[in-house]
């Protein structure tokens, strides 16, 4: 039975961060989105839930869902939803009803976009009371250090082979292990071919 307490923190919980992600591969600055999206939950007493892309393809998409999923659960916990929902949109449709507010956690460039898009659709695809969407920081995705990592330059480094300076960019739960095999997974047999046909066009470029 459940007890008077624990039935009351349950109604009040009517509220879900979110946020909706490529994350191919994980970086560390999505371990900054990760927990931009812990504290907004912990502060407004709501679930906290990841969403990721299911877009595959071997230059810009390298790892497929489940494989990002099985890293992103290790990078950032239990808030990694394993969901069908490919879109925001799609998101949005899977909480409706569950909760009655919805907070969705992006970059500042984006807030616009997803206000509009989401408020468009709200009392049509889905149903909230209320739709927030905040920021989850400003992302300089050329600045120098790990600071501006970002997925390209991580597959850029699986490019050059460069294991030193990918494992600089993953997330900090990340063991050198994991991200070895992160690596590895980025890198697979249609990227690595992608790769050495890159790397043949270099080659002869630099040596004509």
């Amino acid at each position: 039975m459940k007890t008077f307490k624990a039935s009351l923190t349950e109604a009040t919980k009517s509220q879900v961060v979110v946020s909706f992600g490529r994350m191919n591969p994980m970086t560390n600055g999505h371990e900054k989105l990760a927990d931009k999206i812990k504290a907004e939950a912990k502060k407004r007493n709501a679930d906290a839930k990841l969403y990721l892309s299911h877009s595959t393809n071997p230059k810009k998409d390298p790892l497929d869902f489940k494989t990002k999923v099985k890293f992103a659960k290790k990078a950032f916990g239990p808030m990694v939803q394993n969901s069908i929902a490919r879109t925001i949109i799609e998101v949005a449709k899977e909480l409706s009803g569950k909760y009655d507010d919805l907070i969705v956690v992006v970059g500042s460039d984006r807030i616009p976009e997803f206000k509009t898009l989401l408020n468009k659709y709200n009392g049509k695809d889905f149903t909230f009371k209320t739709i927030e969407v905040v920021s989850a920081g400003e992302r300089d995705p050329d600045a120098e250090g790990v600071s501006g990592m970002s997925g390209s330059k991580m597959r850029g480094f699986v490019t050059s082979d460069d294991f030193n300076s990918f494992k600089q960019g993953v997330p900090s739960k990340l063991s050198d292990s994991d991200a070895k095999a992160l690596f590895d997974a980025v890198k697979g047999d249609e990227f690595e071919r992608r790769t050495r046909t890159t790397r043949r066009s270099c080659s002869w470029l630099c040596t004509a």
